[in-house]
């Protein structure tokens, strides 16, 4: 009985992904409002579950304040520029974590959080498809969902130990090389497919980024534990909530920006044909 249910589950999993993936990858290449309209959602709606598992007593002032920071970010992005909207979303999320501290709101930090950590995101993706094309930004994507690919199977199937027990149970040193390994290879494979300049690079950078999602994910294991939760939603069959779908591409996103900023936006190494 076990053995079923555990097949059912990977069989909804499959099925969702199968219907998720192409869906995402269309609007990413469509760009213009249709993705910049499905960042808004899919980050207030992220939102919304960083506010559940953190604020159940549904303080109006916390999550209007939240939401509309978040719905302010997205709009300063689409006028100004994703550099002015992220010093905003730094600066209110800041404001907001001393506004819940003086009115004595519990969590203080992790709620504006969900502003600077989400909003933060958010902005990255935007700018990574604006200045990487869509070949690049659908990479650093696919790279994340090998990852879990990855780690899902061979954690699976080989076990191990245990990669951060008092975190995530379910986790293993197996999975996380897994993951590495198989992000390595889908980022080489992206580089080839899209004939960029130093596909070599490209494996490294999977590596990276398959970390940053890692450490993505476990990020969120370790705030729904504060919060005392299993899952952050149910809106994705077999694989619970928005951010138990984004929490790897949230850090991996917040990594390829910091990469982006500290190399000038450099992008010769990729430079597809």
């Amino acid at each position: 009985m076990s053995l079923f249910r555990v097949s059912k589950n990977l069989l909804i999993r499959i099925a969702s992904a199968l219907v998720l993936a192409p869906s995402f990858l269309a609007l990413l290449a469509l760009n213009g409002l249709p993705f910049q309209s499905l960042m808004l959602l899919g980050c207030l709606f992220a939102g919304y579950e960083w506010l559940a598992m953190l604020n159940p007593q549904q303080q109006k002032r916390v999550w209007v304040s939240v939401l509309f920071s978040l719905a302010l970010t997205w709009g300063i992005a689409l006028q100004a520029d994703t550099t002015t909207a992220f010093i905003l979303c730094l600066s209110l999320s800041l404001v907001l974590m001393v506004g819940f501290w003086l009115g004595k709101v519990q969590k203080p930090v992790l709620l504006s959080m969900g502003v600077s950590y989400l909003g933060s995101a958010m902005l990255g993706l935007l700018d990574l498809r604006n200045v990487g094309g869509f070949s690049l930004a659908a990479t650093v994507v696919v790279v994340v969902w090998f990852t879990d690919i990855g780690a899902f199977f061979s954690g699976k199937m080989l076990r191990g130990a245990k990669l951060a027990p008092d975190i995530s149970p379910s986790k293993t040193w197996t999975g996380f090389m897994g993951g590495l390994i198989c992000a390595a290879a889908i980022a080489y494979a992206c580089a080839w497919l899209f004939s960029a300049k130093n596909p070599l690079i490209a494996l490294y950078a999977g590596l990276g980024l398959s970390l940053a999602a890692h450490c993505g994910d476990l990020f969120e294991s370790w705030v729904k534990r504060q919060a005392g939760v299993k899952d952050s939603g149910v809106i994705f069959p077999g694989h619970g909530g928005m951010l138990d779908r984004v929490d790897g591409l949230i850090m991996a996103v917040l990594l390829s920006s910091v990469a982006l900023w500290a190399s000038g936006f450099d992008l010769s190494w990729w430079d597809v044909q």
